[in-house]
């Protein structure tokens, strides 16, 4: 019998943990409630949650939800929460965040019990070589007329050799994302960018990066994780703050990331 507290684990799935750096997870578990990058994202993603999911008791799950950090945000709004994840270290940070049920498994090789009103797919899809097949066993899981959130990196200007030691496959434009939802046989509610008002910043940065060839997946991280100083913390929520409200009546023309919603035909 599995305990309450406890994540199901429904495949072993040793062959995707064998080389990843576990510490990894802790260090995000400690620096995503002060980063206002993740503050920022969250802000996005909940916002447009809200906007399409008026049940608040409807039944969402989230693929790839690390170490729980928007789906503990999820929780709070009165959802019905289930985080899923290939990593077993990250389920174990994410139950110190919330009580949602988390499984641990690959939905491309597992068989996931349950059918969901809504799935989020939070900076995931650009990890994945075939996204159209990832899509396509996602949508699966949902219901007749479920939902699907996503977010991805956006523009290949921004690549760089995070992207690249991050596992990165691609950064999206609106088109390429319109492309392989309609493969998958979704039909698109709304796709636009985000992290407009920091993009310029961030192009400079990433085009000005140096240690290629000499950084691992681990220093990468830490590098582009890394929390800035209180001042610069404060000023990117600030930022980020006026872009949500902003976000609700304005489609900004690039950014650094997109978000899309969607439905299950």
């Amino acid at each position: 019998m599995v305990k309450k507290n406890t994540p199901i684990k429904i495949n072993s799935i040793n062959e995707v943990n064998k080389d990843f750096p576990k510490d990894v997870f802790k260090i995000l578990y400690g620096i995503e409630e002060k980063h206002f990058w993740f503050w920022g994202r969250n802000k996005i993603i909940t916002q447009e949650i809200g906007k399409f999911i008026k049940t608040k008791n409807s039944n969402i799950l989230e693929i790839g939800c690390g170490t729980g950090f928007v789906l503990s945000h999820l929780e709070k709004m009165g959802y019905k929460t289930t985080g899923l994840d290939i990593y077993p270290e990250a389920l174990k940070y994410a139950r110190k965040r919330t009580k949602s049920q988390l499984i641990c498994a690959n939905i491309q090789k597992d068989e996931i019990p349950g059918r969901y009103d809504a799935v989020g797919l939070f900076d995931v899809l650009e990890h994945i070589d075939d996204d159209a097949s990832f899509l396509k066993s996602t949508k699966k899981l949902l219901k007749r007329n479920g939902m699907l959130f996503i977010t991805v990196p956006a523009d290949k200007k921004l690549w760089s050799i995070s992207d690249q030691l991050s596992g990165h496959k691609r950064r999206y434009n609106v088109k390429m994302l319109q492309k392989v939802l309609e493969k998958a046989k979704f039909t698109i509610e709304e796709i636009k960018y985000f992290g407009f008002l920091l993009y310029l910043p961030q192009f400079i940065l990433r085009k000005f990066k140096t240690g290629k060839g000499t950084l691992t997946f681990r220093d990468a991280f830490l590098q582009s994780y890394q929390t800035p100083r209180d001042w610069l913390n404060f000023l990117g929520k600030v930022i980020y703050l006026v872009e949500s409200l902003l976000f609700q009546t304005i489609t900004f023309p690039f950014g650094s990331s997109l978000i899309v919603v969607a439905r299950k035909i």
